[in-house]
């Protein structure tokens, strides 16, 4: 649980020397604010941040009445579910206020505190209905504010110098005394771009630092070919996805290619904008593959030997392979272990993403024995989310699997 702060009363500690100056007393006063903290030694006290929040509240504190200086909370960070930072935060009941504080710009300048502030109020939009963003920047004095554009969306903003006198006033009178973001769980911020494209193409969706930076190098890179490993879990879908994003962004031809069945191809195309098809329906005529300036492939795992042979070495401009081998549900994908050989491929730059962000106990130790029923290391359980349903034939499963689709929104994964 974090406790807030009140603001005269941090200004007032920067301003002691005495304290200011001791860290051990610095560090116990910021144990007092979270009691998640199991070592003291190990907090960090960033000194640059609070002279920037100093001058910050130079600037406004005269304009501020006694209820508008409470309740803040400060350098919050829900590491169980997200691994994002967040320098001040403020709730009412519809209303979350977020200030970034900022020493100097980052690489990248505004774009960056634009992008970093579009994340977070993707996060912060699962506390209130309302959220309000802003940075400041201490090297040149300025504050900045997310401005919405038209509609609610992520896409809908942009970064904005403001006076600091509109801070003054989106800082309410009213406030509660709750962090909300401790309530955020993982599951609140992953979303399917299969299942969920709707919300997807909305930007309604968060990747973390690692999937960012996997994007990041891929849009940057001069060379052609490129792999992306990981568990479940680990979000490679989502970037898969977000690649596309911005490729088309760029002007760039995209489709996707996803190594099984895919029931709903025709209606995530349209809904994304891109080309997205099964490996089945392209797999008699791969050479058209090449009309596409860029072609992503997921659960890359899953082709056939001689399918490989023939996309390992397609020209097209950038080609991304996904892949996971311990997803691998026949034999012959485990004899053929596509990653291993991605791997060893010198032509190909190799990812892998390793911070599970999507993670369900239960279902991960069932799917675990369900591939593996000689392992020993499977954890027992009850299973009480997993329901299984018998079939000897695979008509009878197939007509199944069809009907919890069309009437359940079932997502068949096979």
């Amino acid at each position: 649980m974090s406790r807030s702060i009140n603001l005269e009363s941090l200004y007032q500690i920067i301003n002691n020397p005495i304290i200011y100056n001791n860290k051990d007393i610095m560090k116990n006063f910021f144990a007092t604010l979270d009691d998640d903290v199991q070592n003291i030694s190990n907090i960090q006290i960033k000194y640059r941040e609070l002279e920037t929040f100093k001058s910050l509240y130079e600037k406004i504190s005269s304009k501020l009445n006694s209820e508008q200086k409470e309740a803040f909370y400060y350098g919050y960070k829900n590491s169980k579910a997200i691994n994002q930072e967040f320098d001040l935060l403020r709730f009412t009941k519809d209303t979350t206020l977020n200030i970034e504080l900022k020493s100097e710009y980052p690489n990248g300048g505004k774009d960056k505190l634009e992008d970093t502030l579009r994340r977070q109020n993707h996060i912060l939009l699962n506390c209130t209905e309302n959220v309000i963003n802003y940075t400041y920047v201490l090297s040149d004095e300025k504050l900045y504010k997310l401005v919405p554009i038209n509609g609610c969306s992520n896409e809908d903003y942009k970064l904005s110098e403001v006076e600091f006198s509109r801070l003054i006033q989106d800082i309410s009178s009213d406030y509660i005394e709750c962090n909300k973001l401790e309530m955020i769980k993982t599951e609140d911020l992953i979303i399917s771009p299969y299942s969920e494209p709707e919300k997807f193409v909305k930007n309604s969706y968060y990747l973390n630092q690692e999937q960012r930076d996997v994007v990041d190098k891929i849009l940057k890179s001069e060379l052609r070919y490129h792999s992306i490993s990981g568990r479940a879990g680990t979000g490679k879908s989502l970037v898969l996805f977000d690649l596309a994003a911005q490729f088309i962004k760029q002007g760039k031809n995209v489709i996707l290619v996803f190594c099984g069945k895919l029931e709903n191809s025709g209606e995530l195309s349209r809904i994304h904008n891109f080309n997205i098809f099964d490996i089945k329906s392209i797999s008699c005529n791969f050479s058209q593959l090449r009309k596409y300036d860029v072609v992503l492939f997921d659960e890359f795992q899953r082709i056939r030997e001689e399918q490989y042979n023939i996309l390992i070495n397609l020209d097209v401009e950038l080609v991304v392979y996904s892949v996971d081998k311990k997803q691998t549900l026949h034999p012959a994908e485990k004899r053929l272990n596509i990653e291993d050989k991605l791997n060893k491929n010198i032509k190909i730059t190799n990812y892998c993403l390793g911070d599970k962000i999507r993670q369900n106990n239960e279902m991960s130790w069932f799917i675990r024995k369900l591939l593996q029923p000689t392992d020993r290391k499977s954890q027992p359980a009850d299973y009480k989310k997993v329901t299984v349903k018998y079939f000897n034939n695979r008509e009878g499963a197939s007509d199944y699997i069809e009907h919890r689709y069309n009437h359940d929104q079932f997502i068949p994964i096979e």
